[in-house]
């Protein structure tokens, strides 16, 4: 048997969620993380898993752009597993202390949910809530569009939606070398409110040395209607190395 591991991964989810990956300081003009995690087994089977992240913010004055880059793969004897990928780009614009404004594009494939893509468009407020200095709260709330194409067996389904997209997240920093971040989001259509979807993403952080931390990260996603054949709960523990990049 033959095992080269760069972190670990375990069972199967959907979900990237942008709350978990804004950084917490604004002080420095750019910065950013990577994370890339892979394994290949090979004993009876032969498995290969791979997941990568990339994470940049650039912040000027009043003004925030956010993007992320995510890919997932597990492949058994060529059997896919997982396949997904999704691309999101927000503009945050900081009216004051308290309130925010923010704009929103995000690609999304997953061929084992069926999604060939799903692309929103959003916009929405976002209010900070800061209870104490270790702690920080946001409440948001948006309104996007949402463009579907499914691939159900021999047939391809087009969707168009309007959503609503309310989060709460927060951040916890106990000390220097631990970080704790959550979100929790719920979107429904605006015109049939049993079609929802919930997803709650949580990350922990814990530093080994100044650009590099341990991360494990855990979400779970509930779509009322999923593609046909796709369970409706799926959820996602990860595991693995994380380098953080600060530049002025």
């Amino acid at each position: 048997m033959v095992v080269v591991v760069l972190g670990l991964s375990s069972t199967y989810g959907q979900i990237v969620n942008m709350e978990s990956l804004r950084r917490a300081s604004d002080t420095s003009r750019w910065s950013g993380n990577a994370s890339i995690n892979f394994k290949l087994t090979q004993n009876t089977n032969k498995i290969i898993e791979m997941y990568s992240r990339i994470h940049l913010q650039h912040v000027k004055n009043k003004h925030t752009f956010l993007f992320v880059n995510d890919y997932d793969f597990k492949e058994s004897n060529d059997n896919r597993l997982i396949d997904k990928s999704i691309q999101h780009l927000r503009y945050n614009y900081k009216i004051n202390q308290r309130w925010s404004w923010e704009a929103f594009t995000q690609a999304q494939s997953n061929e084992v949910s069926s999604i060939e893509l799903r692309w929103l468009l959003g916009s929405g407020v976002r209010m900070a809530l800061n209870p104490v200095k270790q702690l920080k709260i946001y409440i948001g709330t948006a309104a996007m569009y949402e463009y579907e194409h499914l691939k159900e067996e021999t047939k391809n389904l087009y969707h168009n939606y309007a959503r609503n997209s309310t989060y709460m997240s927060f951040k916890f920093f106990p000390n220097d070398k631990v970080s704790l971040v959550g979100s929790i989001y719920y979107q429904p259509r605006f015109d049939r409110i049993n079609d929802y979807r919930i997803s709650s993403d949580n990350v922990l952080l814990i530093k080994l040395f100044k650009n590099l931390s341990f991360n494990t990260h855990f979400t779970i996603w509930h779509d009322a209607f999923p593609a046909l054949g796709i369970e409706k709960t799926q959820y996602k523990l990860t595991t693995g190395l994380t380098y953080i990049f600060n530049k002025s």
